[in-house]
């Protein structure tokens, strides 16, 4: 199970407190920071998909990318140092989720009302690891600004 919180820095020297928090990911005993408070990012050139562990329909054919070395990702160049307050690091993944969501989602054959006027739509936002969580939104409100309301960070458990 992941779970998925804002966590408080601890001093690696001594282990106290440092009053900065990142959001982070918690698996099997090991906890990393995710989204923009990550010291990685994926990859501007083949956008994650040379890495060798993207599903096979999502990869590209070569594994030739120079700039990541076929690993999928690359380090960022200014890392998240910190925020003073959980709050303020749940925001800074909040708006990771609202700037990687994709607007391009459309159920097949099915619709459902957009969440912001009613209207009868096939199309959805997608965001957040895997991009399995769906708003649905028209084709007017299928964008960041229609999505915004609908993305809370917080405490989140997921598989896989």
């Amino acid at each position: 199970m992941n779970y998925y919180q804002s966590r408080e820095l601890l001093d690696p020297d001594t282990g106290k407190r440092t009053g900065l928090w990142l959001y982070t990911c918690r698996n099997d005993g090991r906890t990393w920071s995710v989204g923009y408070c990550s010291p990685w990012q994926s990859c501007p050139d083949c956008h994650g998909r040379s890495c060798r562990n993207v599903p096979v329909n999502t990869r590209l054919e070569s594994y030739d990318c120079p700039l990541c070395e076929d690993t999928g990702c690359v380090r960022v160049a200014k890392p998240c140092p910190g925020h003073p307050t959980k709050e303020a690091a749940e925001e800074h993944y909040r708006q990771y989720l609202l700037d990687t969501a994709i607007y391009e989602g459309a159920w097949a054959e099915v619709q459902h009302k957009c969440v912001v006027c009613q209207k009868w739509t096939s199309r959805y936002a997608s965001y957040g690891p895997g991009k399995i969580s769906c708003v649905d939104l028209c084709d007017e409100h299928c964008n960041r600004a229609g999505l915004e309301p609908f993305v809370a960070v917080g405490v989140a458990i997921s598989s896989g």
